[in-house]
């Protein structure tokens, strides 16, 4: 992502980039003012970018709004993990339990 120069419609306000513009999968925006996070409206030109549903968002607005949280530790799970009964559990907070049959 970087300064871009020529002339597009920014994917934010709709109207003219006629200096420079900030691009995010493929849509341009104002560099000032339109390449701000939705939720919390933080710039962002030097910080992780995140977009969903054609939306712009800084890291941690991102998160909150997006990525479930452990059932056990509230850590965000951001790989692979279970699911069991409609709650969800990152990899680490996992236990497997052999149960005994016998009596």
């Amino acid at each position: 992502m970087g300064g871009e120069e020529g002339s597009s419609v920014c994917g934010k306000c709709k109207e003219e980039i006629t200096g420079q513009a900030m691009k995010a999968k493929d849509t341009l925006y104002h560099a000032e003012g339109c390449f701000v996070c939705l939720t919390c409206s933080t710039d962002l030109r030097n910080v992780a970018v995140y977009c969903k549903d054609g939306q712009l968002y800084c890291e941690k607005d991102y998160k909150t709004n997006f990525v479930p949280k452990c059932a056990k530790c509230m850590e965000y799970i951001l790989e692979v993990s279970g699911l069991i009964i409609n709650y969800s559990y990152s990899v680490s907070s996992l236990s497997i339990y052999r149960l005994s049959t016998d009596v």
